[in-house]
C-alpha cells in the first residue's frame, strides 16, 4: 500500500482492493489524502470499516475536477464492480410510469416502458401502483383491458367505473374526466379542488343543479380521500422521509414515500452501520430509484449529494432536515417505522426460538419445497429470510436430477444436499411438508456431516413437525408463527413459478387443451394434482372437485366421460 502522503489532496474516487486484487470498496472524497488517511485512524473506526480495513491490500485513485464528478464516477464504478463492502440494494432498479392510453375511452395504467403513442408521467417507484388505483376508482376510469366487453361489470355496480362499454358516458364527457386526471397528476389535488369548486358554482348559477350536485359530491369525496391519509404535507409535492434506527452495529432504514401529499409506500432496509450511513444510503438508493422533489432526513449528510441527484435526474431535488411542523411529523413516523423493524425482527426471532426450544436465535432461515407437473417436470426451491425480510440473493431453484420420478421425499433429500454442499448453513431449516420430508432433509445433512435444526410446516392445520415426530399447532396470533407461514408460502410461490416456466418450455399439446372453459392455470393445477393427462382422465368427479372446484371439475369430467 502506498504511503498516505503519496495521495493527492484533490477531489476524486478511491478504490480499495484485497490481496487477490479484487475491488472491495469504492468511495469518493473532497480530499483524497485526508479521506484515505481516515481509514487508518483505528481509534475512530466503526465496526464495518474495521472489517473493511483488515482486508485492504492496496488502494488506487482517480482524480476528478470536482466533488460532483467524483460522485458520478463513484456511482458508475459501484454499478460496474458491485464491491463487497459498499451498500448494495438487493433488488434491481424498478421504474414505473403512469400511462394514459390513446383510445376513444383511455385507460390509466402502470407501465415499465414508455412509447411515442401514449401519454406518460414519471418515472416513479412501485408506490405509484396504489396512487394509480386511487385515480381509477375516484375518477371512475375503465379497467377492463384493451377490448371493452359488451356487458357492464362489477366495477359499475360498485360505483367505480363510468361504464363506457354500455354507453353510460359519451366520448366527450369521458375525455373531460381524462383531462381532470392529467390535471390532478400535474398540479395536485388543491388546484383540482379549486377547479371543481368553480364548476359547481357555475352550474349552480346556471340553475343546472344536478351538475352542481355532481361536483359537490366529487369535492366531498376528494376531501374524504385526503382525510384518510395519515400524512398531509404542507405542499403537495412528491416527498420521501428517511428514518434510521441503529443498534448492535446495524442500521435499520425506513423510507416513506408520498405522492401529492398522500402516503403510498414504505420500504425497509438493513445494513451494517457506518459513520456516514445516511450519505451512503442516499447515493445508492436514489441512483437506483427516482428521486422525489424533496427528501426529508434527520441527521448530517454530504451536501454534494443534492447536486449529484439533480444532475442524474435532471430536476431540482431538495434534501432538508425536518425541524418543526408536519415535516417533523413525517420524519418521526419514518423513524418509528425504522425502530419497528428492530422490534419486529427481534420479537419474531425470539418468539421462534422459544416456540421451537432452539439453542440460538434463528436470524437466518432457509425453507424448501418441491413442485412437479407430471413425471418430466420436477423442481425444488429454497428461499432465505434474514430476520423478517427475504434475502433474494440467496434464493435458489433446482431441476431434480434423480431418476426416481414423482417422489417428494427423495427430491427434498437431493435439493438439501445440493444446497449445502456449496452454501453455508442457516440458523434454522424449514421444510414445506411433514415428518417424512423432515427425515429426508436430516439424512441429507448427516451425509454432509452437517448439523442444523430442521422442522416441517404442514399446510392444512399450520402445524410444526419436529424430527422426533412430535407436533405443535401454531398460535396464529403470534408474530413468530406468522413469519414461519410467510416463509413457507414464499418458497411455495417461488417454486411453483419456476416449475411453470420449465413446464411451458417442455409442454406439448394434450387433450386438456381441447377442453373449452378451462384456462392455463386450471391445466397446471390438474397436472400438479394428478401428475399426467391419463391420470386426470381416470379421476372421479369428487377428486376433480377437490382439486379445481365443482364447476370446472364438471366441465373436465364431462369432456372425458
Amino acid at each position: 500500500m502506498k504511503n498516505v502522503k503519496d495521495f493527492p489532496s484533490s477531489p476524486g474516487v478511491y478504490i480499495h482492493k484485497d490481496v487477490q486484487g479484487d475491488i472491495i470498496y469504492v468511495g469518493k472524497a473532497k480530499n483524497l489524502r485526508k479521506r484515505i488517511a481516515s481509514y487508518f485512524n483505528e481509534s475512530r473506526l466503526d465496526p464495518k470499516t474495521t472489517i473493511l480495513v483488515s482486508n485492504i491490500k492496496s488502494t488506487d485513485y482517480i482524480i476528478t475536477n470536482n466533488e460532483l464528478e467524483a460522485l458520478l464516477l463513484e456511482n458508475q464504478l459501484i454499478k460496474k464492480h458491485r464491491p463487497k463492502y459498499n451498500i448494495q440494494l438487493k433488488d434491481a432498479a424498478k421504474y414505473f410510469y403512469i400511462k394514459i392510453t390513446k383510445e376513444d375511452f383511455p385507460q390509466v395504467l402502470v407501465a415499465r416502458k414508455t412509447n411515442k403513442k401514449d401519454i406518460f408521467f414519471g418515472p416513479y417507484t412501485s408506490s405509484i401502483r396504489g396512487f394509480t388505483k386511487i385515480l381509477r376508482d375516484y375518477f371512475k376510469i375503465r379497467s377492463c383491458g384493451f377490448i371493452m366487453p359488451k356487458k357492464s361489470c362489477l366495477y359499475k355496480d360498485l360505483g367505480i367505473c363510468s361504464a363506457p362499454c354500455v354507453g353510460k358516458i359519451s366520448k366527450e364527457d369521458y375525455k373531460k374526466i381524462i383531462d381532470d386526471v392529467i390535471h390532478f397528476i400535474r398540479h395536485g389535488d388543491e388546484s383540482l379542488l379549486s377547479e371543481y369548486q368553480e364548476r359547481m358554482e357555475t352550474h349552480s348559477k346556471n340553475l343546472e343543479f344536478e351538475k352542481a350536485l355532481e361536483f359537490r359530491n366529487k369535492i366531498n369525496l376528494l376531501h374524504r380521500l385526503l382525510q384518510k391519509q395519515c400524512v398531509d404535507l404542507i405542499h403537495r409535492s412528491d416527498t420521501d422521509a428517511i428514518g434510521i434506527a441503529t443498534i448492535n452495529n446495524k442500521s435499520y432504514i425506513s423510507v416513506l414515500s408520498t405522492k401529492n401529499g398522500v402516503l403510498l409506500e414504505k420500504n425497509n432496509f438493513t445494513f451494517l452501520t457506518s459513520d456516514d450511513i445516511l450519505s451512503e444510503f442516499l447515493k445508492i438508493y436514489y441512483t437506483r430509484y427516482p428521486a422525489p422533489d424533496e427528501i426529508i432526513i434527520d441527521g448530517e449528510f454530504d451536501s454534494a449529494i443534492e447536486n449529484y441527484l439533480q444532475e442524474i435526474w435532471n430536476k431540482k431535488v431538495t434534501i432538508s432536515n425536518a425541524k418543526y411542523g408536519r415535516k417533523l411529523e413525517l420524519i418521526t413516523l419514518a423513524k418509528k417505522n425504522a425502530y419497528t423493524q428492530i422490534n419486529c425482527q427481534d420479537n419474531c426471532s425470539i418468539e421462534i426460538k422459544e416456540m421451537l426450544a432452539l439453542a440460538t436465535i434463528p436470524h437466518i432461515i432457509d425453507c424448501f419445497d418441491i413442485s412437479n407437473f407430471g413425471e418430466d417436470v420436477i423442481v425444488g426451491g429454497c428461499v432465505q429470510f434474514k430476520g423478517t425480510q427475504p434475502n433474494k440473493s440467496q434464493y435458489q431453484y433446482f431441476n431434480i436430477k434423480g431418476d426416481f420420478g414423482q417422489d417428494d421425499f427423495r427430491s427434498i433429500h437431493e435439493v438439501v444436499k445440493r444446497r449445502y454442499a456449496k452454501y453455508s448453513l442457516p440458523d434454522l431449516l424449514l421444510i414445506d411438508g411433514g415428518s417424512i420430508q423432515v427425515d429426508f432433509a436430516q439424512k441429507a445433512l448427516k451425509e454432509l456431516k452437517l448439523n442444523c435444526p430442521v422442522i416441517g410446516l404442514a399446510k392444512k392445520e399450520e402445524t410444526i413437525i419436529f424430527p422426533d415426530g412430535k407436533s405443535l399447532r401454531l398460535n396464529l396470533k403470534k408474530d413468530g408463527a406468522k413469519l414461519l407461514i410467510k416463509i413457507r408460502d414464499s418458497v411455495h410461490n417461488f417454486v411453483i413459478a419456476q416449475s411453470r416456466k420449465v413446464f411451458k418450455k417442455s409442454y406439448k399439446h394434450s387433450a386438456l387443451d381441447d377442453i373449452v372453459g378451462i384456462g392455463e392455470s386450471t391445466k397446471f393445477k390438474l397436472l400438479q394434482c394428478f401428475g399426467s393427462v391419463e391420470a386426470v382422465q381416470k379421476t372421479n368427479l369428487e377428486q376433480l372437485t377437490d382439486c379445481i372446484g365443482k364447476s370446472r371439475a364438471e366441465v373436465v369430467y364431462k369432456f372425458f366421460h
